[in-house]
């Protein structure tokens, strides 16, 4: 691909590709920053409407798997960090990045990035996945208080020229191959005072639909609510409802096109992710239920791509050929079966079998 250098990229939103992580004249991919330790990368653009293919977008994350850039990252590029942080605290940091950079090239996720007017050098200040169908949950509410302190609603005049009410909530992906990406979604705010009244919620029009079903898939029903029994403040009912969202931990799909979610849908109780209980010994239909995959199967396709190039390709790191699997499974002596039904066990048992004993040693039978 044909890269065009630029000192920076303008203001503005832009589809792109992961590329390649950036290293210094080490060689070395993890550098220094205030905040810590840091890792940077680019993204290419891709040909579309808004603007031509192969201008570079620097980014960074903290290499920090307890915050919330470095998931973000990984799920935008398509891969939960969740699932490979055990392999990061027990394998060479240079082997590591490398498979992991490997697999965000072939991957080829586009992603959709915001280059803020005050970025001098045209840096991403945030990354999300740029179009698809998402199971989220709701994380907080980004609108606060000059001190962060509480969340507010936001008062502005819209592109139309009338004033409107508005806060804005961070919705994280809880599943997939980008569990641990987010997303901005702005809710419409209308609750209004009638004179020197009670204060009343305006649910009519498409505004008010769409305040009232975010509420509502979020725990509140907003037709059986009293602002001025509800909240301390009746005009800002944002500080009592973050607390309730945060306990209902509702499930929601999320429609995302360019970036933006178009269209939210409540996620059934009973088709919740990560519900279903595996139960210890529990039978169904007089059949003992078998052991779940073991959620560290991804961190050894990555150790067996390392050893075996292209094992495991596409999206969902899916097997090339399971003839190829079966020769190498005999020539490494793994459990005989398909790498979908390795138990946590079995991933063990492999991971020293391929040399890899102290990521093996990281790792606990759940």
């Amino acid at each position: 691909m044909d890269v065009k250098e630029s000192s920076g990229a303008r203001p503005g939103s832009y589809v792109a590709v992961f590329n390649k992580f950036i290293r210094d004249k080490k060689g070395r991919i993890i550098n220094n920053s205030k905040a810590g330790p840091q890792v940077r990368y680019v993204c290419h653009t891709v040909l579309n409407d808004n603007h031509d293919a192969g201008i570079e977008l620097p980014g960074s994350f903290l290499l920090d798997f307890s915050h919330y850039s470095l998931h973000n990252a990984f799920g935008a590029f398509g891969i939960p960090a969740r699932s490979l942080e055990k392999s990061f605290k027990g394998m060479n940091e240079k082997k590591f990045f490398a498979a992991v950079e490997k697999k965000f090239a072939e991957l080829k996720h586009e992603v959709n990035c915001w280059i803020p007017q005050d970025s001098e050098a045209g840096w991403i200040a945030s990354i999300k996945p740029n179009a698809g169908v998402f199971p989220v949950e709701f994380e907080k509410i980004l609108s606060r208080d000059k001190n962060g302190d509480f969340p507010i609603h936001e008062s502005k005049v819209n592109n139309w020229g009338d004033p409107e009410d508005t806060f804005n909530v961070l919705l994280k992906v809880v599943a997939g191959d980008h569990e641990g990406a987010t997303f901005i979604y702005k809710v419409h705010y209308k609750i209004e005072q009638p004179e020197k009244g009670r204060y009343v919620l305006n649910l009519r029009g498409s505004r008010g639909k769409q305040f009232y079903e975010f509420f509502k898939f979020n725990g509140i029903d907003l037709k059986e609510l009293d602002p001025d029994e509800f909240a301390d403040d009746p005009k800002n009912i944002l500080p009592e409802a973050e607390k309730v969202f945060l306990r209902k931990k509702a499930q929601m799909t999320a429609e995302v096109s360019n970036g933006w979610i178009d269209k939210l849908s409540l996620i059934p109780q009973a088709q919740r992710v990560g519900d279903i209980d595996f139960g210890g010994g529990k039978r169904r239909r007089g059949k003992p239920v078998q052991p779940p995959q073991s959620p560290h199967v991804g961190t050894l396709k990555l150790i067996v791509n390392s050893v075996e190039s292209d094992m495991f390709t596409g999206q969902d790191l899916e097997l090339s050929s399971m003839k190829a699997w079966k020769k190498f499974v005999v020539k490494n002596k793994l459990p005989k079966k398909p790498i979908g039904k390795y138990t946590t066990k079995d991933v063990k048992g492999a991971l020293i079998k391929l040399g890899q004993k102290q990521l093996a040693d990281g790792i606990t039978e759940e």
